[in-house]
């Protein structure tokens, strides 16, 4: 299987996904995030497949939504493509380990992705953040950075702070910093490392990792969701909008 914006590498028991929208900064579009969720179902569904490496192609790992396009969605009342929801990696019933291998920006929903493998490698020039709160929306809650992190640090995620990778490295965001050239060669060797352990042992941890991990109170998922769906719909995000697409700068009014 090909796809146009995923490039699906198999070297044993390791498999490398890429995105590859490297023009766009690995920008999610709906149909790069369809082609991410086929590819983490055939990923799922082969055995001989043992440890996952998610990476972007170009200078950004991914800078989360494709703004234009998500601008003109909203602008257009285009109701949300959900083909790529059926994604076992998002939706975290991936019982096999990813590690992501950030290699430049990581914004967004590309710190979500990030956030959600089980271990992360970064280069020195990486930065890292969730800047949906630009753009007169927020990110939620469910994505569980802040979890672990003290309240100051937590804010610094919260309000749109760009991070280098030695700062999210020193917050415990990521695992480890290295060279921008020796990225792959370092992850790669994590993964290989993980893909040779006992597999009944090593599927047995992941599912207790998958266990322990630290979840969103039901109460504040709800409560994020309802406060998404009004930010997107207020009068300052569509006003975000119209000036990403007209290139000035937006004029708020906080309502």
């Amino acid at each position: 299987m090909s796809w146009q914006y995923v490039v699906y590498e198999q070297d044993g028991p390791v498999t490398v996904i890429r995105m590859n929208r490297p023009e766009r900064l690995n920008s999610c579009s709906r149909a790069m995030m369809q082609e991410l969720a086929e590819a983490w179902q055939r990923f799922r569904d082969d055995d001989s497949a043992r440890v996952a490496v998610l990476t972007g192609n170009g200078r950004a790992f991914c800078v989360g939504l494709d703004i234009k396009e998500a601008a003109e969605d909203r602008l257009t009342n285009i109701p949300p493509d959900t083909r790529a929801l059926d994604n076992p990696y998002d939706k975290r019933t991936l019982l096999k380990p990813a590690i992501a291998a950030v290699n430049g920006y990581a914004f967004g929903g590309g710190l979500t992705m990030a956030m959600r493998a089980d271990l992360r490698i970064a280069t020195e020039s990486a930065e890292i953040g969730m800047l949906e709160i630009e753009r007169g929306i927020f990110a939620g809650w469910d994505w569980q950075i802040t979890f672990g992190l003290t309240a100051s640090e937590a804010a610094e995620v919260a309000y749109g702070f760009r991070l280098s990778a030695g700062r999210a490295y020193e917050m415990g965001l990521v695992n480890k910093v290295v060279p921008d050239e020796r990225l792959m060669e370092e992850t790669l060797a994590w993964a290989r490392r993980i893909a040779a352990l006992p597999p009944l042992a090593l599927r047995t941890t992941k599912e207790l990792l998958a266990m322990v991990r630290p979840r969103v109170p039901d109460e504040a998922y709800s409560y994020s969701e309802k406060r998404i769906r009004k930010l997107e719909v207020s009068e300052d995000a569509l006003e975000a909008a119209r000036a990403w697409l007209e290139k000035r700068p937006p004029v708020y009014k906080g309502r």
